[in-house]
């Protein structure tokens, strides 16, 4: 496979079109901030009990249409490798 000019050897899966439930695509997931960990070949779907996390534009969305918003800016701090 080719992807901007870089080439990567790839494994295909066939997919059957019988038995699937639902194919989650990459805004869903980005959206409902899922993590896609390939080296451990997991998938991390984050804790949000009592708190509703929205994107940045989502929140300009909601001020636009003259809703009361409470917006708090947080960033992660890397400390080591491992985290």
């Amino acid at each position: 496979m080719e992807v901007e000019g870089r080439r990567f050897k790839v494994n295909l899966v066939c997919l059957p079109l019988e038995g699937l439930k639902v194919i989650l695509r990459m805004d869903w997931l980005s959206i409902n901030h899922v993590v896609i960990h390939c080296g451990r070949h997991i998938i991390v779907f984050p804790e949000t009990e009592g708190i509703e996390l929205v994107s940045s534009q989502e929140a300009v969305k909601e001020m636009r249409g003259r809703s009361i918003c409470f917006v708090i800016v947080a960033q992660e701090k890397k400390i080591s490798t491992e985290e």
